[in-house]
């Protein structure tokens, strides 16, 4: 009978083994040149998907941005243990969607 407290794997690499290079170049330049293909990358991502926003709406005035951020103290959010039962029950109403622009 075999158990498998008696079976033992051996995973071990042979002590020649070397990864294979892609490039005869020294690994720091080869390095350097994988850090620069990754950053141009990264920009261009960052060009095609993040540089303008979708709808001008999305746009905040700067003044207020810098208000929000620069700011001392955080503004004040009710929360419903501060809010009294009417108060509650309003902020709790279901809206109803509005009609979409541009729908006869």
């Amino acid at each position: 009978m075999v158990t498998l407290s008696n079976v033992r794997i051996s995973m071990k690499l042979p002590a020649s083994f070397r990864w294979p290079r892609f490039t005869s170049l020294p690994l720091a330049l080869e390095i350097t040149l994988v850090l620069l293909v990754k950053i141009a990358i990264l920009f261009a991502i960052k060009k095609a998907f993040f540089s303008n926003p979708q709808a001008k709406k999305m746009l905040v005035p700067m003044p207020q941005v810098e208000q929000h951020l620069l700011s001392g103290t955080a503004p004040k959010v009710d929360t419903p243990s501060t809010l009294t039962p009417n108060q509650l029950a309003e902020s709790t109403k279901i809206i109803p969607p509005q009609e979409q622009h541009g729908s006869n």
